[in-house]
């Protein structure tokens, strides 16, 4: 039996905490979380082949490991993006308002315009 560690990191190379590493060898599968560091530490077999799934917020990577086992893996998952919807949103909210403005700015330039002719 070996200790080996798993670091699980976003594709962007910083650590995720939280995520659910699996490690499977021999018929046996075990289970933890990784730490604030991305880091999850397991005992395993290192005569026989292991298989490392991790995942996160929906993204997953398996790796499947044969004999001699390394005492360190580490595990790069890809980074969710957010919908695209969400892109729009953010664009109509910043529209609206400088429309808003905009309009505004206009009706009282024309109303200044008017009143000046008077």
């Amino acid at each position: 039996m070996q200790l080996i560690t798993v670091q699980v990191v976003w594709n962007d190379g910083t650590p995720v905490a939280n995520a659910e590493v699996q490690v499977a060898y021999a018929g046996i599968t075990l289970t933890n979380s990784t730490d604030e560091e991305g880091v999850a530490q397991f005992w395993v077999r290192t005569d026989t082949t292991v298989t490392v799934v991790a995942g996160y917020a929906g993204s997953r990577t398996t790796l499947t490991i044969p004999p001699p086992v390394p005492t360190t893996l580490v595990v790069e998952l890809q980074k969710p993006q957010p919908p695209y919807y969400l892109y729009a949103l953010a664009a109509i909210a910043v529209a609206v308002p400088v429309g808003f403005v905009v309009h505004t700015w206009h009706k009282r330039r024309k109303l200044r315009k008017a009143l000046a002719r008077q």
